[in-house]
């Protein structure tokens, strides 16, 4: 007997429920730009597509050079720890000329949106304040993980 192929739309939905169940198995670590937390699936077949992905993006133009502050969305929880815990969905990183971080190194996460935004301004003036003072040693890469309390 040949076995009839499932319809795209089956297909579709056993997978949407094996991700029902990963999710229900390690807990939520999809997130959206609320910091509320995304079934898997929903995350998969939406974030990439989102227009809204940036918390602040900003360009710089510096001593001939072009620098990119870019604040993202992640989505996937980035504290990597055992449940309970704050998420860590929102990065920093800064692009030297289209490179990622070129020498300053910079990656910073946070917990919220309203970290998130701080955090961009902070460090676009921190780009700003380097490149200025022609600073020739540059800071050492770090990441920053911002969970709201004093480091």
């Amino acid at each position: 007997m040949t076995e009839v192929p499932e319809s795209p739309e089956v297909a579709q939905e056993r997978m949407r429920r094996e991700f029902d169940k990963l999710d229900e198995k390690f807990g939520p670590r999809y997130f959206n730009m609320e910091g509320q937390p995304v079934s898997m699936w929903d995350w998969a077949m939406g974030i990439e597509l989102r227009q809204d992905r940036h918390v602040g993006d900003t360009y710089l133009r510096l001593r001939g050079r072009v620098y990119r502050v870019s604040t993202v969305l992640l989505g996937l929880d980035h504290s990597f720890s055992p449940w309970p815990h704050k998420p860590v969905i929102f990065e920093t990183m800064v692009f030297v000329d289209g490179d990622m971080a070129g020498e300053f190194g910079i990656c910073e996460r946070y917990c919220t949106k309203e970290q998130a935004k701080a955090g961009h301004a902070r460090i676009v003036a921190e780009v700003r304040k380097l490149v200025r003072k022609e600073v020739r040693e540059m800071p050492r890469p770090k990441q920053l993980i911002d969970h709201g309390g004093k480091p």
